[in-house]
């Protein structure tokens, strides 16, 4: 797969290059709000990349179960050593294939992750995916979700709209991204039962950390 291929490639070279494009803000923003998740128990990740954001929820919920998924092989053995590195790796199991094939058992997970993710993904296939993968949270449970947007304010898009499209090429020349452009996530989640609980926007207005929490489905009388 040209993804795999892709994300294998420059697992290696991912720290130095979110660096170089956005200095500390990413990875800032992939924490910012960690600390107001309550405490969870099962937690599922999706597409963590080089395992930064995994290592850290291993420190923060230290008697939590993690279950993370990612295509790459490459980057689930960074997230290895990450998270041997903090004593972690009893509490972790790797699942290597593309998300879009992984269907979690429903209910099973307090917590589901997804940091710079759900970008690499089409608005169809994450009308389709977005469904299935929170039918993994338990009702109650949260969802953790850190993204880039794009800003309201016209002149925070000037500076935004540039990055963003560079951002877009990278990934399609490197990895095969599908989408050549951000998509609006706001459409696709007011569909979804969930409530927001907390939100941080920061660089510019283009990266937005949030935590959901999912709702019941009500029945029809």
């Amino acid at each position: 797969m040209v993804g795999v291929n892709g994300y294998d490639r420059i697992a290696r070279f991912y720290r130095v290059m979110e660096w170089a494009a956005f200095g500390p803000h990413l990875n800032r923003s992939r924490v910012a709000i960690l600390s107001d998740l309550p405490a969870v128990s099962r937690v599922l990740v999706l597409g963590d990349g080089d395992g930064r954001l995994l290592q850290r929820l291993c420190l923060e919920h230290p008697d939590a179960t993690i279950v993370s998924v990612d295509q790459s092989p490459k980057m689930l053995e960074l997230q290895r050593r990450r998270v041997k590195a903090i004593g972690g790796e009893d509490r972790a199991e790797w699942i290597q294939c593309d998300a879009i094939d992984f269907s979690p058992e429903p209910g099973r997970f307090d917590l589901l992750v997804t940091a710079y993710f759900l970008d690499c993904f089409t608005e169809s296939q994450l009308e389709t995916n977005l469904t299935k993968w929170l039918a993994g949270v338990r009702d109650g449970g949260c969802w953790y979700v850190v993204e880039f947007t794009r800003p309201a304010s016209k002149l925070q898009r000037v500076v935004a709209d540039p990055i963003l499209w560079m951002m877009h090429a990278f990934f399609r020349w490197q990895t095969g991204l599908p989408n050549r452009s951000l998509v609006d996530l706001n459409p696709i989640l007011g569909r979804l039962p969930i409530r927001m609980v907390k939100r941080q926007t920061r660089f510019c207005g283009m990266m937005t950390s949030r935590i959901y929490a999912k709702m019941p489905l009500t029945s029809s009388p």
